[in-house]
This record gives C-alpha cells, structure tokens and sequence, in this order.
C-alpha cells in the first residue's frame, strides 16, 4: 500500500503517488501517479499492482550496496549487430545492474571511439542517457540527494573503490 507524497516506480519511470481514487474503474481504486522527470506525465494505476509494474524505491541501504558492487559489474559482450538488441532487453530487466551494465558498456565503447578520433555512436549515447537516467534518478531519491550530486557521488566512490582494489593488488 502506498500513500499520497511516496515516492514508486512505474515501469521504470520514478513518480510520485499524488492521489488515490476510489471506486474508480470497475470497482478499483486507483493511484494517481505523477512522473518525476516529466511532471505533465499522469499515469492511472490499480492499486491492487496486478501487473506488478509498481514497486517501491530501492531503500538507503540497498543503494549503498548497489554503489558498492559497481566496479564488479562487468560490461556487455555482444557482437555489434546484437548490441542494440542486448541494450533494450537490459532496460527492460528491472535490475539495477542492468543498468550499470548499459552505462558501463556504452562509456566504454564511446571512449575508445573518441580515443581513436571517431564520433559517438548515437544508439549508444541514447542508451547510456536513459539507463543512467533511470539509476541515477531512483539513487537520488533513496541517498536523498540531487540527481547531480548521486551522480558525482556514485563516480567518486566506484573511483575511490577501483583505486583501493588497485592498491591492495600491488601488496
């Protein structure tokens, strides 16, 4: 049960539950839901979740957590021509390490690109915005920061973890 002001996932996209009514179809009640990201966004939904498309927010906890296994997630191996395919079938997951797995293998793929005097990929740009969108966007909302400020966090402290990994290796 959600309450009016919670903060939910819909699909993938964070909104925050603005009302709930009564009886509204067919004997149901309904949330209404708001998007963040696009406050014109209004989304109708059984509270009774039958479709299971509405579910909290990750908790302060599982963040950190999540944050902590980063470095260890490792990119995708795919051909060329199946990338696209693997993208899109990660984004629809609803793991969090998906995600990081689309945000890491397009970095990647664009830095050596741009190291060897190529243009980004489009696909893969539109690819790292959304897949960091989604993460970023729910980060924020259970470390209780800014979307900005979790992303600088989050690349701070995958920097901080690869660079004591690195230290301790040389030991």
């Amino acid at each position: 049960m959600f309450h009016i002001g919670d903060y939910v996932l819909y699909k993938r996209e964070l909104c925050v539950v603005k009302a709930k009514k009564e009886n509204y179809h067919m004997g149901k009640d309904y949330y209404v839901l708001s998007s963040v990201n696009d406050p014109s966004l209004s989304i109708e939904v059984p509270t009774d979740n039958a479709n299971g498309f509405l579910r909290n927010v990750m908790t302060e906890e599982e963040a950190y957590e999540l944050i902590d296994k980063i470095p260890y997630i490792v990119p995708i191996v795919a051909e060329e021509r199946q990338l696209e395919s693997e993208y899109r079938t990660l984004l629809r997951s609803n793991q969090y390490e998906d995600l990081i797995k689309i945000i890491k293998t397009t970095y990647l793929r664009n830095e050596a690109k741009k190291h060897a005097g190529k243009k980004e990929a489009e696909k893969d740009a539109s690819y790292f915005r959304k897949a960091e969108n989604y993460l970023y966007s729910e980060l924020a909302v259970a470390l209780h920061m800014s979307y900005v400020d979790v992303k600088q966090y989050v690349i701070e402290q995958v920097q901080n973890k690869i660079q004591n990994m690195q230290d301790t290796s040389v030991l």
